[in-house]
């Protein structure tokens, strides 16, 4: 069985699949890191728990902030990939960041520093014209992590080792150039020199600890965060063509908060193709600039889940995914209950709904977790007695 769960974190990400053998983590972080979604994070795993693959998005601070409170929560975290940047854009963030007061920065220059020796680092190659990859490429995870390349092509299937033969991650390095040519923008009304930041070690020592650091936090604020050109998307779920008949979505739940965190769920009664087993994680990317009806179109018949990215914004969103398909979406949404920017936009989530999919609303309020139990049954089963 599978469990896969989005986690009621807030104003950020935090999403995880629990397989028989291995766990799967995509994003850990909250805008806030709040003494709440700490809580959440220690006790999503156990100290006994190794997370085979952690998948990071973006560097964005929403999207990071809790993985030392992860790292420190579990046995070990042995394998990790990340998109590919260029080095002065991790110089940029880095500055950024340290204006704005945020820790565990050595994610971001050193991540091998920051996991340790006995986790490998694998980064994502931006894709090309974000279009899809065919080329069969794949790798497979183990426990040896020695001959694991330290650089991947978007739209290679990852496998692991031992585990069914049928299922996969699939990420893609999105790029969008427009996020940091509005940055540029941005600092540059504000009178401040994005060039400078980066190349200037003096002069971006003199605007982060100076009284322009303020000027430097506006721009931030001011594009509600995004400020890295780079989002990893992820596929998860079967290969085309190699799934069982009897490989279905058992149920889902969302947590209820009046019981246990663990022991009490409320079915959902939404309608939807139990057999759409295929989630796609989308962090931050924009909808806008990246089809992921063509980009996943080998796997698009599969999909059944799919995160709404940017917590909702109206800006990231665009609704072609949602029409022409034989089955409804399941579409979770993370944010902050009262945050600043409105999200998720009324909008996104009037379109998802009048195109016949379904929001699911995840907040920092407990009972708003989200769980769905994939299971695996040996012969054909009648799905509607196991619901």
């Amino acid at each position: 069985m599978i469990k896969r769960i989005f986690f009621p974190i807030g104003q950020g990400a935090f999403y995880a699949e629990k397989h028989d053998q291995f766990n799967i983590v995509y994003d850990c972080g909250n805008c806030r890191k709040t003494k709440l979604s700490e809580d959440i994070v220690k006790q999503s795993f156990t100290k006994n728990d190794d997370i085979d693959i952690l998948f990071i998005s973006h560097l964005d601070w929403d999207h990071i902030s809790l993985l030392k409170t992860l790292k420190e929560s579990v046995n070990s975290i042995r394998n990790v990939f990340l998109p590919l940047l260029h080095k002065e854009k991790k110089i940029l963030l880095r500055k950024i960041y340290h204006s704005l007061g945020y820790s565990s920065l050595d994610i971001i220059d050193y991540p091998e520093k920051f996991f340790g020796d006995n986790t490998k680092i694998i980064y994502i190659y931006p894709s090309e014209n974000n279009r899809s990859n065919e080329s069969g490429e794949e790798i497979t995870i183990s426990h040896d992590n020695n001959n694991l390349p330290s650089v991947i092509n978007s739209g290679t299937a990852i496998k692991i080792r031992g585990y069914r033969d049928y299922w996969c991650f699939v990420p893609y390095n999105i790029k969008n150039k427009e996020r940091i040519e509005n940055l540029e923008k941005e600092l540059k009304k504000a009178g401040l020199d994005m060039q400078k930041l980066i190349t200037d070690p003096d002069y971006a020592m003199r605007i982060i600890i100076g009284p322009r650091k303020d000027d430097l936090k506006k721009c931030y604020k001011s594009l509600e965060g995004k400020i890295n050109e780079n989002s990893l998307v992820i596929y998860s779920g079967p290969i085309p063509r190699r799934t069982p008949p009897s490989f279905f979505i058992q149920a889902h739940y969302t947590i209820n908060d009046n019981y246990d965190y663990y022991y009490y769920y409320h079915y959902h009664p939404y309608y939807f193709d139990l057999r759409a087993l295929g989630c796609i994680y989308t962090g931050d990317v924009d909808f806008n600039k990246f089809d992921i009806k063509v980009v996943y179109k080998q796997f698009w018949d599969t999909v059944g889940t799919v995160q709404i990215p940017h917590h909702g914004a109206i800006k990231n969103f665009e609704e072609s995914f949602l029409k022409n398909n034989s089955r409804s979406l399941i579409c979770p949404i993370s944010y902050g209950i009262r945050n600043s920017y409105g999200h998720p936009s009324l909008n996104v989530v009037n379109n998802i709904s009048l195109n016949g999919s379904f929001v699911i609303h995840i907040t920092q309020d407990s009972g708003s977790g989200y769980i769905q139990f994939i299971d695996f049954h040996e012969k054909e089963t009648d799905i509607a007695s196991e619901i």
